[in-house]
């Protein structure tokens, strides 16, 4: 079983770039990224705690209560952001977006 920090870095390295491709089109790389390190210091450690005392049932209510707040925080992100982000990110996007990224995090978290 990995401790947090290491299974925060293993995070971000599987969902930035899903963030950085994502938003590509509306941001910048390095906004993107960062946009993806807010993200997941949002919901992270939250998930974390909640998912000690395993079960599929909290795995998956835990999974779906980050995929929704990250889907959230993604648009007020875009929402308080001038230029192109703020008119690109419709909300099925970041939907969809959100949920790439933490469907890839959480199955290899699972796999580990």
């Amino acid at each position: 079983m990995l401790d947090w920090s290491l299974a925060f870095v293993c995070t971000l390295a599987l969902e930035t770039p899903v963030y950085v491709l994502g938003l590509r089109p509306a941001l910048p790389a390095r906004r993107a990224a960062l946009w993806s390190l807010v993200l997941n210091l949002l919901t992270h450690p939250a998930a974390w705690a909640l998912t000690r005392a395993w079960s599929w049932p909290r795995f998956a209510a835990v999974e779906v209560g980050v995929w929704l707040v990250e889907t959230l925080a993604l648009l007020a992100l875009a929402r308080g952001s001038s230029g192109l982000a703020a008119r690109r990110l419709e909300p099925a996007r970041a939907l969809v977006l959100t949920l790439t990224a933490n469907a890839l995090s959480a199955g290899v978290g699972l796999l580990i």
